[in-house]
């Protein structure tokens, strides 16, 4: 294997805008901003580095040495780097240059391979993921070119865990995405609730009306070919691999609950999403070929976070057998209201919890209709699994899983116990991409139907939950 290998993936469409352009830089002259992930003293820390124009710096990676590597993002997406620092020696040499951090690698006998610009990090915010041979496993946070700072949530692995690690390797996985900007979005939109699924109302400039899934757990909104005006171009999706063997690019995909979507045909741009009352201008949505059936009506697409996220607060009522309101930029919940800290990863929610006393990362899910947990975590937790009952899930990639209940668990969320619950046990395989293993969970509208109302508030990164559950 080599000794560094880092895949980009394009994702304009999880946080609804076109990718930043690899060139972005900070104005000719200024200074230029590194950081470099280092092991010291048994634990891992990401050191902050400053480049005045035309200063040189050159790290060392080893077996030895401190420095794991220099992190190098490329552009706004996903990627993934392996250090085999027990295989390999090389030197990472980085410039400044106007503004803008040129970087070359120098592998073992003089083998050399220049990558692109890396981003500016004063534009970006940064989640890095690291996984060490060793299980040694730090998530960490770079925001807008600041100093790293310790975040929270699950720790994700582009590769599954799938990569064999001896001590002092490490697997990196960094999620680079576009500055916040503060969104004041305010309107509403009908949301009606079949007792599974969330729909709304939604209008598409020169295309069609039709019902789309609310889905928080979706990081972009995609909606169907035959939605789109005839002549809305559709553009691939964009997968670039730099390595030591230089720089291939090939076709990017998404995924679905057990895998790649089959029927992914590229991306494209929305004039205009009008959902309810509310008007969404210029919005970057994926494109399938078909939408499956859901509950029984067959939506034009769903309406991803890039979307649900574009106001500060949003409240949803889900109140079964009734039409409630789905809310951008909400009033304030109650102040009797329980709230539960979520992190944000990979463009989707997590939840710090407990299912009795083993703690959980639960991803939150209006997509799903049912709640479900690993077998490994019912194991640890003692869950009596009822074998004999079964349901078969399946999300957009259409491959089926089965999943089978349990009875009268108690899950906590924060300040809140949610007695009797009824979790299901499977392994869909979106629990494993997202790193959660064997203390992972997922929270469908199983569980947030117990609520009449739901505050999601992106602002304090908290959820708000009336204290009294429907029992």
């Amino acid at each position: 294997m080599r000794a560094w290998l880092l895949f980009t993936v394009v994702l304009g469409l999880a946080c609804g805008q076109a990718p930043a352009s690899p060139e972005a830089s900070s104005s000719a002259g200024e200074a230029c901003i590194l950081f470099l992930l280092k092991e010291e003293a048994g634990d891992l820390s990401i050191e902050r580095l400053v480049l005045g124009e035309g200063e040189v710096q050159v790290v060392q990676i080893d077996s030895t040495s401190e420095a794991i590597t220099l992190l190098t993002p490329v552009s706004v997406g996903r990627s993934g780097e392996v250090v085999q620092r027990s295989a390999n020696r090389y030197l990472v040499v980085s410039r400044c240059q106007h503004g803008t951090v040129r970087t070359t690698v120098r592998v073992n006998a003089g083998e050399e391979r220049t990558l692109p610009p890396t981003v500016d990090w004063t534009q970006h915010d940064v989640r890095v993921n690291v996984t060490g041979g060793e299980g040694m496993q730090r998530v960490f946070r770079m925001r807008g070119g600041a100093p790293a700072e310790i975040a929270d949530g699950p720790v994700l692995d582009l590769f599954g865990g799938q990569l064999p690690l001896q001590p002092r390797d490490y697997a990196i996985t960094t999620e680079v995405t576009a500055r916040e900007v503060q969104r004041n979005v305010q309107g509403s939109a009908p949301l009606h609730f079949d007792g599974r699924h969330l729909f709304v109302q939604a209008r598409l400039e020169h295309g069609v009306d039709g019902w789309m899934v609310v889905d928080f757990a979706a990081s972009g909104t995609v909606v169907s070919r035959s939605a789109l005006a005839p002549d809305a171009p559709v553009d691939p999706l964009v997968m670039v691999e730099h390595s030591a063997a230089g720089t291939r690019q090939g076709e990017g995909s998404i995924d679905g609950a057990g895998g790649r979507v089959e029927s992914f045909l590229g991306q494209s741009v929305l004039p205009r999403l009008t959902v309810g009352e509310v008007v969404f201008e210029n919005v970057r949505v994926g494109v399938l070929d078909t939408m499956p059936d859901v509950g029984g009506r067959q939506p034009i697409g769903i309406l991803g976070l890039d979307v649900l996220r574009r106001a500060d607060r949003v409240a949803f009522d889900i109140t079964t057998g009734d039409v409630g309101r789905l809310v951008w930029g909400s009033a304030p919940p109650p102040s009797d209201a329980a709230s539960v800290p979520f992190s944000v990863a990979y463009d989707h929610l997590f939840l710090p919890g407990r299912v009795g006393t083993i703690p959980v990362s639960f991803l939150f899910d209006t997509g799903s209709w049912i709640s479900f947990i690993t077998p490994g975590l019912a194991e640890s937790a003692h869950l009596r699994i009822l074998r004999d009952t079964s349901v078969e899930i399946r999300g957009l990639d259409g491959v089926p899983a089965t999943v089978r209940p349990t009875e009268g668990v108690e899950i906590h969320l924060g300040e809140v116990t949610f007695p009797n619950t009824t979790l299901h046990v499977g392994d869909p395989g979106v629990l494993q991409r997202y790193g959660l293993g064997e203390d992972g969970g997922l929270l469908g509208n199983d569980v947030w139907q117990r609520f009449g109302t739901v505050w999601v508030d992106f602002a304090d990164r908290h959820i708000y939950l009336p204290i009294a559950l429907d029992e």
